[in-house]
Order: structure tokens, then sequence, then C-alpha cells
């Protein structure tokens, strides 16, 4: 992108915001696949329950595919995982999520706790390459990284927990989040970890010479308040 056009971007937005009433326009937001899967779909829908005038559009990608969204201006902000490092995308912390340790056999969570490194000899199955979900695990392993028995990728939550469910065998790290019915129904088990803990942080992320219209202010208001009812801050 030219350096001229997030300039000429800024005006457009600057002139849109004049030219509209203030909560009545159009938004598209982009959201990672744990945050649209989750966590959007509720607050989504009570937004627009609030605000009828203003029509929401959603992209879905992974965390790299959203901040690509960002920088090219395809849409207005976006909700990720994880860390990112990019000159031209401001960040802000939303709220913190709990990853845990998941299989699908009873019988490997009989013991009260595992040290990380000796389960990683068993066959896991991770999101894709570019997911803020796969980065944060595999950055709190560090050096124990290149030990991970990597048997699949998977680009969803949703086929990466069937696959454990079938396979009985197998050890994933996902979002809690996206796990709990699992849990409570005890298709899927959650494996305690001495001494680690995976989090990561939930950001809002926008272009760095974005224009905030009164809009936009107002709906990036109303989700950092929703998100805080649900998410640790």
């Amino acid at each position: 992108m030219h350096a001229i056009e997030p300039l000429v971007k800024k005006l457009r937005d600057i002139e849109e915001e004049f030219m509209s009433q203030e909560n009545k326009g159009e938004l598209t937001v982009g959201a990672s696949t744990t945050i649209a899967d989750y966590i959007m779909p509720h607050i989504i829908c009570e937004y627009m329950d609030k605000y009828p005038d203003v029509k929401i559009s959603m992209k879905i990608g992974n965390t790299d595919e959203i901040v690509k969204m960002v920088e090219e201006g395809s849409v207005d902000l976006g909700y990720i995982e994880g860390e990112i490092q990019n000159f031209n995308v401001v960040t802000s912390p939303v709220g913190v999520d709990e990853l845990v340790i998941v299989t699908g056999d009873k019988n490997l969570v009989k013991k009260k706790e595992y040290y990380i490194d000796n389960l990683l000899e068993y066959k896991w199955i991770l999101r894709e390459e570019g997911s803020g979900t796969r980065e944060v695990f595999l950055t709190h392993l560090g050096d124990l990284a290149s030990q991970v028995n990597l048997f699949l990728e998977l680009s969803h939550p949703e086929s990466i927990k069937n696959m454990l469910i079938q396979s009985k065998s197998c050890f994933s790290c996902l979002p809690r989040v996206s796990v709990m019915k699992e849990l409570e129904r005890g298709e899927l088990f959650e494996v305690k970890i001495k001494k680690m803990k995976f989090e990561r942080h939930f950001l809002l992320i926008y272009h760095k010479d974005k224009y905030k219209t009164s809009l936009l202010n107002k709906f990036i208001y109303f989700i950092r308040m929703q998100l805080g009812k649900l998410l640790k801050r």
C-alpha cells in the first residue's frame, strides 16, 4: 500500500462521519477464528439489536490473515489472538484467554499433573501456521517446541476437537472457551500441566492511519465492555 493511500482513506472516513448520523452506518470487522466462532456472535447480535441502523460485516481468518486485512484497509478494525510485530498496526489488549491441553483419552488424565516434556512424544494435532493459538503454545514451549510430535495440522478448532474425540490418542492445545462444552460433556479431558500456564492476549488492532469515526469509537467501546464481562482483563 502506498503511503498516501491511508491518508486518502482517512479523509474519506472524516467525510463519511459528517454525512452519517451518530448510530447509523456500516462497519467491517475482522476476527480471528476463535474470537469469530466462540466470542463475537453473541456480542455482535446484541450490538445490532441495540443499534439496528448499523450494519456489521465480519471477515474471518487466522491472526496473520486479519493483520493483513487491517494493513490493506479491507476491514475497519480487527480482533486477534497473540502478539504481532507490525509497524503499520496499532494494538490494544482487550482481555486474556487461557489455553488448555486436552485429549480424548480419559485414562491419560488419571494422573493429577504432567510435566509438558513428558507428553510431547504423543501425537499432537495443532492449528495451521499463522494461527495465534499455535504461536502461543509453541512460544511457551521455548526450546521444547522442536520436540513436539506433530501428527496433524488443521485450520479450525472444531476439526481438531472431532479428531481428538475420535482418535482418543492425541493431544492438542486449544482455547478454553472453545472446549468448554466438550469438557462438561466428558467428550474431552483437560490435562493439567506442572509449572506452565498457557495464556494469550486478545487484541484490538487497527491501521495506524485509520481515522476512528464516532460510530467506530462507540463500537470499540461496546465490544470492550462486553469482552470485559467474558474475559480476564
